[in-house]
């Protein structure tokens, strides 16, 4: 049980382990082994929401192979990633690459691919419809608001709502995705943003 890829590395062959190396500090990941073709790490995930949701802590090991570069041919070297769970059960290793996999596999292209983006935790595409709702006084739920989600991360979301959401925590009811569990998370809105087409862009913080 595993998650693996593979893709063209265009990062310059004497800077790619400068990136692993910022790739497993970024992570948190205890390095395990390291040499001209391969780059393995163990790590244990930040306590978020989706590890509370898990019931607890996912150990990932995190294998990266480095083929040779075909400069003859003017190719770029391939670049194969493969997460496994390290100390779970099936159930619970298969829910953590679905939960984190997919997050560590876009981080490894991020940091091999393009410019390491500098932000606390990488984010994931997710553009998915879910329906958000204010939470109100006394624990009260205001009318749900069907919005489209941006990003997401280990922590966080990113997504567009139709009209503004004054209230600063809202119930977001998540779809099962193929990154992500189906779930219901009370979430504190820290950013709003207003776009030209009358939509809103929010920014918030997924509390449990």
């Amino acid at each position: 049980m595993h998650l693996e890829t593979t893709f063209a590395c265009s990062v310059p062959r004497d800077l790619v382990h400068f990136r692993l190396a910022d790739y497993c500090r970024q992570w948190q990941g205890q390095l395990v082994h390291a040499d001209e073709r391969d780059f393995v790490f163990h790590m244990r995930t930040p306590r978020s929401f989706w590890q509370r949701w898990l019931g607890r802590r996912s150990g990932l090991q995190v294998h990266i192979s480095l083929g040779h570069s075909r400069t003859d041919a003017g190719q770029p070297a391939l670049v194969t990633v493969r997460i496994q769970p390290q100390a779970l059960g099936r159930a619970q290793g298969a829910e953590s690459l679905q939960v984190i996999g997919s997050l560590l596999l876009e981080s490894a292209r991020l940091h091999l691919q393009v410019a390491t983006r500098r932000r606390g935790q990488e984010r994931l595409l997710w553009q998915h419809e879910f329906e958000a709702l204010p939470i109100l006084g006394d624990d009260q739920l205001g009318e749900a608001v069907n919005c489209r989600g941006i990003d997401i991360s280990l922590s966080g979301i990113g997504f567009l709502a139709p009209r503004t959401l004054t209230a600063s925590q809202l119930r977001l009811c998540l779809p099962a995705t193929p990154q992500t569990p189906a779930v219901d998370v009370t979430a504190r809105v820290t950013r709003r943003e207003a776009h030209k087409d009358g939509r809103w862009e929010i920014g918030a913080v997924l509390l449990g």
